[in-house]
């Protein structure tokens, strides 16, 4: 009788474990997911920022030709 409650409590122990491993894995997933998705906003507004300083040069030199024709 020891023996069969012993596996039984030791299989609960291990179901325990596994569960709350489980739950772990699912949380730090969707930490790195929410860090992915935070990162790729910011790569995404520095792609647009870039784009925008480069448009702003580009006017800036059509100015700087127009001024030089006038």
């Amino acid at each position: 009788f020891i023996v069969i409650a012993l596996g039984i409590l030791i299989s609960l122990r291990l179901v325990i474990v596994l569960m709350t491993n489980i739950f772990q894995y699912g949380q730090q997933k969707h930490e790195l997911q929410e860090f992915l998705k935070h990162h790729n906003n910011c790569s995404i507004m520095q792609s647009d920022i870039n784009l925008k300083d480069e448009q702003l040069k580009n006017k800036s030199l059509e100015c700087d030709l127009l001024e030089s024709l006038n």
